[in-house]
């Protein structure tokens, strides 16, 4: 069982419920012994279960279903079967329930389920509604406690997979969400956009793609990347960065986009 979450388990046996417990695991008409085998990765049994008429997103005892436990223990076939099965690609997922399929791949780099999932029709943006179903409750408590403006957000709660790539230095995640071709001017609620996160975060191997996809530039962004070039923002924990800092390189970059032909002004506009 996943580290995290086998206390809970401990705990149901702690409380005098050993029997529903190993019941709960062993018998195959129940939803814990499908999860379980989803987290082995036991596929004769996931396909026999499901073949049986088993709804392949019934949550079990802990309240997570077959596919939230294939994708935190990296279970590949697993995943594909349960999503050829219906899974959905867009449920909630994590220890705690705090995330979705493809932005927890995000933070963990994992490229590969990444893949599947958008194989399967997963959002390359990230779900439609995971920011703002989790924002708009906060921002209300914050109004009412006089807490922040309108816009201020915890920053863990509004980056987009892409964001999520960026910030953490993971390159190759982020240039498989640039090939679904995702727009990278989406409107983000926090660090300002993609472009930005990258030029703040001096990473040229991704400042780059960015660009070529059709990021905005603008002067303005050159300014506030010269002005902050002894400063560089910290890596999100996780899996080491996969690509170097440089400050010059970046700025090469963006003065190189800044010449462009028609641009004119401080308005952004699209370098490809």
């Amino acid at each position: 069982m996943y580290p995290a979450l086998r206390k809970r388990y401990i705990l149901m046996v702690l409380e005098g419920h050993e029997e529903l417990a190993e019941k709960r695991r062993t018998d195959p008409s129940s939803t814990d012994f499908f999860t379980l085998a989803a987290e082995r990765g036991d596929v004769a049994t996931v396909r026999r279960v499901l073949e049986q008429g088993f709804r392949v997103d019934t949550p079990d005892t802990l309240g997570f279903t077959a596919l939230n436990w294939a994708i935190l223990s990296s279970q590949r076939e697993i995943s594909r079967v349960l999503l050829a099965a219906g899974a959905d690609t867009e449920q909630s997922v994590g220890e705690r329930m705090e995330s979705h399929p493809l932005r927890w791949c995000a933070e963990h780099n994992d490229v590969e389920m990444a893949s599947i999932l958008l194989a399967a029709g997963a959002h390359a943006e990230g779900h439609p509604n995971s920011v703002m179903e989790v924002i708009e409750p906060i921002r209300e408590i914050m109004r009412e406690r006089g807490m922040y403006a309108d816009g201020q957000v915890p920053y863990e709660t509004s980056r987009s997979p892409l964001m999520t790539a960026i910030q953490r230095g993971y390159l190759r995640f982020a240039q498989l969400l640039l090939e679904q071709g995702i727009d990278v001017e989406e409107s983000q609620i926090d660090a300002g956009g993609p472009l930005r996160s990258a030029v703040l975060h001096h990473y040229p191997d991704m400042v780059a793609p960015l660009l070529a996809s059709g990021a905005a530039v603008s002067p303005a962004l050159l300014k506030l990347a010269e002005r902050l070039k002894n400063e560089t923002l910290p890596v999100l924990a996780g899996p080491r960065s996969e690509v170097p800092r440089d400050h010059e390189r970046t700025m090469s970059l963006i003065r190189r986009a800044l010449k462009q032909p028609k641009f004119g002004g401080d308005e952004p506009r699209s370098a490809s």
